[in-house]
């Protein structure tokens, strides 16, 4: 079978690796599809990424196989496997491979009928961003502000109007992102290009400021921005993944005397044993959210690519971010 490496930084190979076969506990998931997006996929690219950065405590060498959101089929299942069939529809992030085994218990997620393959990549990207929200103490009303309106930005914005903020503000220098966070759901947008983003929160929130704020970006700068727009002991969640130092400029002012609340996130949730909400937890309740209606990532899904043309996927992530916001990648059905 076929599986994506990368062999060295920027060189992506479609290799050759043995078929699995399932033992205990495991089944074997046929992939249908899977969703890129940039923020995740472009620094392990180019080495920006602790992964993929050589020197770095992560770096584990090469080659190096890509993971992803995926859809897929139980083709075969193994030994002491119950409560699931072969022909299931699942939702499970692994391998970006045409096919993979994983564990039976608390991994797989079962679809809705209706839900469509390009949605149905979702949950475990909807459930990290789940995880961070959860973290914050959101009150019915609150004006919240999420900085970065990219995949994660848009679902973080749907999480905070579904736990009842009510003005929901979406910053981006992208107008073609903007466009689509309006379609998801944001209430305001603000291109950073054009406005400055903490008069434009203080006209929107009556001169207070963000009660909360996601920074969704992973670049530097936008850490310092979310503290400038927050208001006094209001709150910011740091949900991109900076792999690199921040620095804050005016910390007494922005941090200190405001008594801001600066929250960290990491994944989809920690193990059931020490978690309140696991990360089957979470993917859970982004597969539900999706079931109903309630969340909507469609807009969400911009371009479409087949599995050996994976290359093109990672060019439109990189080149043209401002139409681009989650390549969905298909896989061969038959």
């Amino acid at each position: 079978m076929k599986q994506l490496q990368m062999i060295g930084l920027g060189q992506l190979v479609h290799a050759d690796v043995p078929n699995p076969e399932p033992g205990d506990g495991q089944v074997l998931l046929k992939t249908r599809g899977a969703g890129l997006f940039r923020s995740e996929f472009i620094p392990l690219l180019r080495g920006a990424d602790p992964r993929t950065r050589e020197g770095d405590f992560l770096f584990r060498g090469f080659p190096y196989r890509f993971s992803a959101d995926l859809v897929a089929e139980v083709v075969a299942v193994g030994p002491a496997v119950t409560g699931i069939t072969v022909g299931e529809r699942v939702a499970v992030p692994s391998w970006l491979a045409e096919y993979n085994l994983a564990p039976a218990v608390n991994r797989l997620l079962r679809l809705e009928p209706h839900v469509g393959d390009e949605e149905a990549t979702f949950p475990p990207h909807a459930g990290v961003v789940l995880n961070g929200v959860r973290k914050l103490r959101v009150q019915l009303g609150d004006v919240a502000l999420v900085i970065g309106q990219g995949p994660l930005g848009i679902v973080a914005a749907q999480w905070l109007k579904l736990a009842g903020a009510g003005v929901i503000i979406g910053a981006d220098q992208h107008a073609g992102r903007l466009e689509i966070a309006r379609r998801c759901g944001v209430t305001h947008t603000v291109n950073t290009r054009d406005e400055e983003l903490t008069r434009r929160v203080h006209e929107l929130s009556g001169g207070r400021g963000a009660d909360v704020v996601v920074e969704a970006t992973a670049a530097a700068p936008c850490v310092e921005m979310a503290l400038a727009a927050v208001r006094e002991h209001g709150q910011v969640l740091i949900l991109g993944f900076h792999a690199f130092p921040v620095t804050i400029q005016q910390p007494i002012y922005h941090w200190l005397r405001k008594e801001v609340t600066v929250v960290g996130t990491y994944a989809s949730g920690g193990s059931a044993e020490v978690s309140r909400y696991s990360a089957y937890d979470n993917w859970q309740v982004a597969a539900d959210m999706l079931a109903q209606g309630r969340l909507v990532v469609q807009p969400l899904v911009t371009h479409r690519v087949s599995f050996d043309r994976i290359a093109e996927a990672f060019r439109l992530l990189e080149e043209e971010p401002d139409r681009t916001m989650r390549v969905h990648v298909t896989f061969g059905t038959e």
